[in-house]
């Protein structure tokens, strides 16, 4: 079974290396920006990070939900099943008693 990564893995990993480029670029002192711009783009990448980060929880519950459901489905068909043999073999053992 292959596992395919979600959108939201690669925007989380894009937006960290936006975060590391810039960080480099501006400690080797290629960008001289002014101070707005210094706090916007490092703000930029951790709050689309963060939201990415979110997103890919909600994804990962989301689908845990519907994994939970099915055991819950599962073990009640399996109790069912359980409840049906009981009372075959008891209606089966009774009637070679007689």
């Amino acid at each position: 079974m292959e596992h395919r990564e979600s959108m939201w893995h690669y925007t989380f990993y894009f937006s960290l290396g936006v975060l590391a480029v810039w960080t480099i670029l501006k400690v080797v002192g290629v960008i001289n920006s002014p101070a707005w711009l210094e706090t916007g783009i490092p703000a930029a990448g951790v709050i689309l990070a963060g939201l990415s980060m979110y997103q890919n929880l909600l994804d990962k519950m989301h689908g845990n939900e519907f994994k939970i459901l099915a055991v819950k489905l599962q073990l009640e068909r399996l109790s069912l099943d359980h409840v049906k043999l009981r009372n075959y073999c008891q209606k089966g053992f009774s009637s070679l008693k007689r």
